[in-house]
């Protein structure tokens, strides 16, 4: 039953988090290695929360109890790319 608060937490947590996200762009790693587009090579991008919807919990009305991805878009080109883990800020 832990799982399920997870889930519910998160959910209501990543609705919060669009709102106080800063969508300065910034330079971030990933996995200990600095982010760079894979389009335009660019360094700089935005981050986000996301949830990963699948057919049976929306078919259900469940979508809230989804896991979620941070996704980064490039301040470049506007590249998306999703990840699992999250980006953390580069420090300079």
């Amino acid at each position: 039953m832990g799982t399920f608060f997870e889930a519910l937490r998160a959910g209501l947590k990543g609705g919060w988090e669009a709102a106080t996200e800063s969508s300065r762009p910034m330079h971030y790693t990933i996995g200990g290695h600095p982010l760079v587009c894979p389009q335009c090579k660019g360094e700089t991008f935005m981050v986000s929360r996301n949830q990963l919807n699948t057919r049976g919990a929306e078919f259900f009305n469940l979508g809230w109890a989804n896991a979620t991805a941070s996704t980064t878009i490039c301040a470049e080109c506007s590249n998306i790319q999703w990840f699992a883990q999250e980006p953390e800020v580069r420090s300079s």
